[in-house]
């Protein structure tokens, strides 16, 4: 994905190189700029997890917690009675248990566990497909401008964007909504 993103990057150096407005070019970068900034924050949210103190102390006190409240439903089942302890003692492991897998499945956004969790390889096969429907629109709209000039004004830099399109499925048109 990076080496798409600078590919990108040279492709707009070499359009501004071919005549695009230096502020076109420069908003272009600042696009890039922030995907390339979007990208470092995934990867430091992915590559830094929960300390290991934490986990051990979530994971030794939630197989503790129960065993050190036994004389607690205990004295709960001689004042109440023993059904009454029976299912509060449950109900406390089930919601520690509930807690514990709550924070293993919100540690790491990009497992697939979570309900709200990035789909790493559909958003990176999206953002491929959208670099090469921009390529071609670049590469068609540049056929079209040659067609029309003259044959003798061939000396501006050759645009060439590389994503792997060999191994790559054909590109279906993106509906309007972007999906």
């Amino acid at each position: 994905m990076a080496d798409a993103v600078a590919a990108c990057m040279h492709a707009a150096a070499c359009l501004q190189a071919a005549g695009l407005p230096a502020n076109e070019a420069t908003r272009i970068r600042l696009y890039f700029l922030n995907i390339t900034t979007s990208l470092h924050q995934l990867r430091m949210i992915k590559a830094y997890r929960t300390p290991v103190g934490l986990r051990v102390f979530s994971r030794v006190f939630t197989i503790m917690l129960p065993a050190l409240f036994g004389p607690y439903y205990a004295n709960m089942a001689v004042s109440t009675h023993i059904a009454f302890s029976l299912c509060f003692s449950v109900v406390i492991c089930i919601a520690l248990l509930g807690l514990f897998n709550l924070r293993f499945a919100l540690e790491d956004p990009f497992n697939g566990l979570a309900v709200d969790g990035v789909d790493l390889h559909n958003e990176v096969t999206s953002f491929e497909m959208m670099m090469r429907m921009v390529h071609s629109a670049e590469a068609g709209s540049a056929h079209k401008a040659a067609q029309s000039e003259e044959p003798a004004s061939t000396s501006e830099p050759d645009v060439q964007l590389h994503l792997g399109a060999e191994s790559a499925p054909a590109v279906a048109p993106m509906e309007p909504n972007g999906r």
